[in-house]
């Protein structure tokens, strides 16, 4: 296949340069056809430099992006990975920058679907984007082995609720259920892999800091990143379906896949048919997919407490008697 905006020869990527997790992204596409890739920063999955004929849509200029991670302390080799950005998105749908006659062969987008504001929207903009057989990559963060670990699933209401009400900006639900149930390796660092359950803390935080963050969001002006949406493989694809069904979305699930990290992959394509939205909907798959999910689930334990409940009750008391007695002996 070859895309609609590509006006040069074939394509040769070399595979073989590229990381374990690249080559799975990309093992069900037309990797010599045109692509777009989505956010890479400083990490691409299908370089320019091995040969992808590419186009990068990313929320800075390359100039920017470096800046950006020098300042994060990135080293040089990383920096030097980040590559020419040719559509910078600054907020609404992507396709409002692409050029409207511009089509691809393959998307890829790595962390970016828990990031959007509209799922659905960031859906339609993929099938309008790919050419007739074009295929969508996504890389999901696997709620089981990062932070989100504790984070309740993302539901098809909430899906569709935040397309049909829809906001430039997060709100605070998000960044509320980030700061209570966020969990850290030994209560500090950042989680990231599959296995630090036996080291697994919830974060630390402070009432305040949660308050600060209902009104800091609360008819924001400014775009604050989050996760907001939570995923395992199997929710993932319950959430594909419910939202084909309820016509929201023309895209469906190709495959999955998993490795020994803490993201799964999906590939998305274009359904040739319209879905049958005037039967019954399909509960025997849909409850196979959620028992599916529930075993996902509990086949990751979170260590429990380390203290008892009577003593944590205990201990609460005394703090509260001592408090008492502190702001008494200020008054006297």
């Amino acid at each position: 296949m070859v895309g609609l905006c590509d006006d040069g020869p074939v394509s040769h990527p070399q595979l073989d340069s590229l990381p374990e997790r690249a080559r799975t992204a990309l093992r069900d596409l037309d990797i010599h056809g045109v692509g777009l890739e989505i956010g890479p920063s400083y990490n691409p999955i299908a370089p320019r430099s091995a040969g992808f004929d590419i186009r990068i849509l990313d929320h800075s200029s390359r100039t920017g992006l470096v800046d950006k991670y020098r300042a994060a302390g990135l080293s040089q080799t990383e920096l030097g990975r980040i590559e020419e950005v040719d559509y910078i998105w600054t907020g609404g749908p992507i396709t409002d920058v692409i050029p409207a006659d511009q089509r691809f062969d393959f998307i890829v987008a790595a962390h970016v679907i828990e990031h959007t504001t509209d799922v659905i929207g960031f859906l339609r903009a993929a099938t309008d984007l790919l050419a007739p057989g074009g295929v969508l990559s996504l890389i999901v963060p696997d709620k089981r082995y990062c932070f989100d670990r504790l984070r309740p699933l993302t539901t098809a209401g909430q899906v569709v609720e935040a397309h049909l009400l829809p906001s430039t900006f997060h709100g605070p639900a998000a960044f509320i259920d980030t700061h209570l149930y966020s969990v850290r390796n030994n209560g500090a660092e950042m989680v990231w892999d599959r296995n630090t359950a036996l080291h697994l803390q919830l974060a630390q935080c402070s009432w305040d800091d949660a308050r600060h963050t209902i009104e800091r969001t609360v008819d924001s002006d400014e775009y604050n990143d989050i996760h907001r949406w939570v995923f395992t493989p199997t929710s993932l694809e319950l959430l594909l379906s419910d939202l084909y069904h309820l016509g929201f979305t023309d895209m469906r699930l190709a495959s999955l896949a998993q490795n020994n990290s803490f993201e799964f992959f999906a590939t998305l394509a274009k359904a040739d048919l319209a879905p049958d939205n005037a039967g019954l909907v399909a509960n025997d798959y849909r409850a196979e997919l959620l028992a599916r999910m529930t075993r996902e689930e509990s086949a990751v334990t979170m260590p429990a407490g380390r203290e008892p409940v009577d003593a944590y009750l205990a201990r609460r008391s005394r703090q509260v008697r001592d408090r008492a007695r502190a702001m008494l002996a200020r008054r006297s």
